[in-house]
């Protein structure tokens, strides 16, 4: 080395005493040009200078050092990080495909790109769950995967997941003041009013319409066009076909069924549909079966496992299969009307 000239790159220096120039003193000094071999930081082990690839320095782009791992230790390296990767993603997408049952996206704004796509803690305890699966070296997808895919997770797009931590309900929710339980499928056309509450595994077509206060319990099939009033009670496994109407108050046991074609047939999708009418403050009791185009009046009471084929006047109980009245209001005019109704049945049975 000539005095006066910097040590790695060979540029004159400020004066004799000085060994490297202004660009160079930030080099550390065992990155020596003049050093044949070097240390990996990776295996510990003393390597030629050919075995490490040559970055470009930051603070000047014409100087090119080795790197502190050699090219064996850095493609494990990868390797392992490749597989850690795709071992995470694989995980990621199985839960999100689980708790979006296989449609994936968003139970909120249905969003469906899955790298908008996350994982929502329902109770709002994931601070707490992240510190417990920190400690156990668990991401949450694994965690999950690990525990079976317990139940209290959802869904959710990173804006919805953020607006919900921020707010408590997203901003753009298609039913605001809803509260919808996981596994649902409702269409995006439906109508839902504030303070309905829809459990598990139910289904919701197209255009139908749920008024406020309204609570569907869990594996209900609500049809095309049903109109259900307000404050009305579908218990869990409640059947109602396209089109049907529900007034206000209305309530269905478990397994209530309602039907809309007479002479049903596979394949038929020309029949005359004639869906129920269940007037306001009318009560359907369990596995009752309402058989198409039946009307029940207001206040009227069919029983557990009725099997209903004439319309129900108001104010009425029915009970049996087919169902025959047994009760009724007094008044001379209610009276009256029951005889009537109570004739059709026996004349139908003929």
């Amino acid at each position: 080395m000539k005095p006066g000239h910097c040590a790695i790159c060979g540029s004159q220096t400020r004066d004799d005493r000085s060994v490297h120039c202004r660009k160079c003193f930030k080099i550390p000094r065992r990155l020596d040009p003049s050093s044949t071999t070097k240390c990996c930081t990776k295996c510990k082990s003393v390597k030629p200078i050919a075995a490490f690839n040559k970055r470009t320095a930051g603070y000047d782009p014409n100087i090119r050092l080795p790197e502190s791992v050699c090219r064996i230790c850095k493609k494990k390296s990868y390797s392992n990080r490749t597989y850690s990767t795709r071992k995470a993603l694989k995980a990621r997408l199985a839960a999100i495909e689980f708790y979006s049952q296989g449609k994936n996206f968003c139970a909120c704004c249905g969003e469906n790109r899955i790298e908008f796509l996350s994982l929502d803690h329902m109770r709002g305890d994931g601070a707490q769950q992240r510190r417990d699966n920190r400690k156990q070296r668990h991401s949450l997808p694994n965690w999950l995967r690990v525990n079976n895919y317990p139940p209290g997770f959802q869904v959710l797009c990173y804006n919805c997941n953020f607006a919900k931590r921020q707010k408590e309900k997203c901003p753009h929710h298609k039913w605001p003041g809803v509260m919808i339980r996981q596994f649902c499928d409702i269409h995006g056309t439906a109508e839902i009013g504030e303070g309905t509450e829809i459990w598990n595994y139910v289904s919701v077509c197209a255009g139908a319409k749920l008024g406020t206060s309204v609570v569907v319990g869990s594996s209900c099939w609500i049809g095309k066009g049903t109109v259900i009033g307000n404050n009305s009670r579908l218990q869990t496994g409640v059947f109602l076909p396209n089109n049907s109407i529900l007034g206000e108050n209305v309530f269905c046991g478990p397994h209530v069924i309602a039907t809309d074609d007479k002479y049903p047939r596979v394949g038929n999708h020309d029949y005359n549909a004639q869906p129920p009418n269940l007037k306001s403050n009318c009560s359907l009791g369990a596995s009752a079966v309402i058989l198409p185009g039946i009307t029940v009046g207001e206040f009227a009471v069919v029983g557990a496992g009725a099997v209903v084929t004439h319309d129900v006047e108001p104010h009425t109980i029915v009970v049996g299969s087919p169902a025959i009245p047994i009760s009724a209001m007094q008044s001379p005019s209610d009276r009256e009307m029951l005889k009537r109704w109570y004739q059709t049945i026996q004349e139908s049975r003929i």
